[in-house]
């Protein structure tokens, strides 16, 4: 390593180190700003140009005069105008600017006094409290939800905080599926509501269609369901073929995943790997066939043998 050099900084008078072979010459970049050699440099340019902003140049700065206070200041910057922020938010030219950028828009600064504020008395302590109009709060605070006749009767029994029984939800999915058999508009609101962007092996899978033209689309969104069933990849020439992608982990793949130690992992590929043979059944029920594609083939471009030869023997 070579050995550092003092120096003395021409216009501060400080001492520095430097190594010999830069060619340092200032302590810091504010005295190279104010060297007189960058001065002559800015004056050789603009030499005869008028001054930027009309403003005299006096070594490296500019001297202008504030539009909105008609104070005298010094600047580095070529563009600047006012002396400071609280003249540049006073300044017309910003105040028209702002109001061409709001025209036919909502004022930000008058969302406050649009807000209605209602007084409302609670039913336990009668305390007086302002709410919003649109709000359903009903008690000043926690304390007095707490003491409102229906929390207190789910804290006597033990209620509040804890999880329905079995009997319970099955009764609760059997009026929601009455429901939704009178109100089919019901269902529909709800997948609209659920439509999910394509996973990555998916974008993968769908750019090799692309690519050589075959006759599938992505209707992983919701947009095409066969009975409560959605398939991830549909044939378009009239054929009932339907193509699922898996990942390796969630659908239980024995090649990547032969054991798996956590037991809540356990429960939660049980209950998928359940749900995929209730998928089967309802593609058998009516006719349709299924090419089922893993992640890892995805990843190692076996795949495309897999398509072309199940997709050609059907």
């Amino acid at each position: 390593m070579s050995k550092r050099v003092r120096k003395i900084c021409p216009i501060c008078g400080k001492v520095f180190e430097t190594y010999p072979s830069s060619n340092q010459t200032y302590c810091s970049k504010f005295c190279g700003e104010h060297s007189p050699e960058r001065n002559n440099k800015i004056r050789l340019k603009l030499k005869g140009k008028p001054s930027p902003r009309k403003g005299i140049e006096i070594s490296g700065r500019y001297k202008k005069i504030c539009p909105v206070c008609n104070k005298e200041f010094k600047t580095l910057k070529r563009k600047q105008i006012h002396c400071s922020q609280k003249c540049s938010g006073m300044s017309p030219i910003r105040a028209k600017k702002i109001s061409l950028s709001h025209e036919g828009k909502s004022k930000p600064w008058l969302r406050k006094e649009r807000v209605l504020r209602v007084l409302r008395i609670c039913p336990i302590c009668r305390h007086r409290f302002k709410v919003i109009s649109t709000s359903s709060k009903v008690c000043c605070s926690l304390k007095c939800s707490y003491k409102l006749p229906r929390r207190s009767q789910k804290l006597r029994e033990g209620r509040l905080g804890k999880k329905c029984s079995k009997e319970t939800r099955e009764k609760q999915s059997l009026i929601r599926k009455r429901y939704c058999k009178k109100h089919p508009e019901h269902l529909q609101r709800i997948w609209e509501l659920q439509r999910r962007k394509p996973t990555k092996p998916e974008k993968t899978f769908s750019n090799f269609v692309d690519e050589f033209n075959l006759p599938y689309r992505y209707t992983g969104n919701n947009k095409f369901r066969i009975e409560n069933i959605n398939p991830d990849f549909v044939n378009i020439n009239g054929k009932k073929e339907a193509i699922e992608i898996q990942g390796c982990f969630f659908h239980g793949c024995k090649q990547c995943y032969p054991h798996i130690l956590n037991k809540k992992a356990i429960k939660l590929v049980d209950s998928i790997v359940r749900h995929d043979k209730y998928r089967d059944k309802i593609y058998k029920k009516y006719g349709w066939k299924v090419i089922k594609i893993w992640e890892h083939e995805i990843n190692d471009n076996s795949f495309k043998n897999k398509l072309l030869k199940e997709g050609g023997q059907r």
